[in-house]
């Protein structure tokens, strides 16, 4: 099979999967930092994996070419969802699945309550996304796109009470890669980039990013506490066959 990745970031999970799998992957990212660790990353697979700079929302390959599609957290930055979701309905073969996990607000986001509104822009602002969708959005995008949509669910409510999704945010446990999500690794964080910042040792503006970025996290934390935003709202996609035409 041939697959392609949406939006790779850096390529951990397409690397493990050719590991596993034995199918050849294709990553399309328009980031030339992150492509170079993805190919860092998946080194020892060889041919199995290929990464091409461009733009999910014009995909420089041609139509139905794909044996599958996947996307995990990328799309929520797509600026018209309809049109990404068409992208990736063009190069997949009929009858081919397209799956993801999507970035959404859910039906307990009051758009009335002040802290939920606080909440959302956090989200929006340290991570750079575009205004997040709700559910039924991004299912109506892939409808309008073409898609079928044998199953979609938010993958939240289905976790270990005791381990949700954000808890490594919170820094509750104490390991040394949470001591930076600490009141006191924060301190400390901040701290050094600012002293570091004066002799050039980090660049101009270190702290600042520091800062906003903790701020996310914490909106974050508190989007996933109060159930009005999940980051794991699954969907499988498939792109009718040619006898369903």
């Amino acid at each position: 099979m041939q697959v392609l990745y949406v939006g790779y970031g850096v390529g951990g999970p397409m690397a493990n999967l050719a590991r596993y799998s034995g199918a050849g992957f294709v990553g399309i990212n328009n980031n030339t930092y992150r492509i170079e660790r993805a190919r860092h990353h998946a080194r020892d697979v060889g041919s199995r994996c290929r990464f091409m700079h461009g733009d999910y929302m014009r995909i420089p390959e041609g139509d139905d070419c794909y044996d599958a599609a996947f996307a995990i957290k990328s799309m929520p930055r797509a600026p018209d969802k309809a049109g990404a979701s068409r992208e990736a309905l063009r190069v997949l073969r009929p009858g081919a699945c397209f799956l993801g996990y999507e970035w959404c607000v859910t039906d307990d986001l009051d758009p009335e309550n002040a802290e939920h509104q606080l909440i959302r822009n956090g989200i929006m602002v340290g991570n750079a996304l575009p205004e997040i969708a709700s559910m039924p959005e991004i299912c109506d995008a892939l409808h309008a796109a073409g898609f079928e949509l044998p199953e979609a669910s938010d993958r939240a409510p289905e976790s270990d009470p005791g381990m949700p999704w954000y808890r490594a945010l919170q820094g509750r446990d104490f390991t040394l890669s949470s001591i930076p999500r600490t009141p006191f690794g924060r301190a400390l964080t901040n701290l050094t980039l600012r002293v570091g910042e004066r002799p050039r040792l980090f660049p101009e503006g270190s702290r600042a990013v520091s800062t906003l970025l903790n701020v996310a996290a914490d909106a974050l934390v508190e989007g996933g506490r109060s159930g009005m935003f999940t980051p794991v709202f699954f969907f499988l996609a498939r792109k009718p066959s040619r006898s369903d035409d």
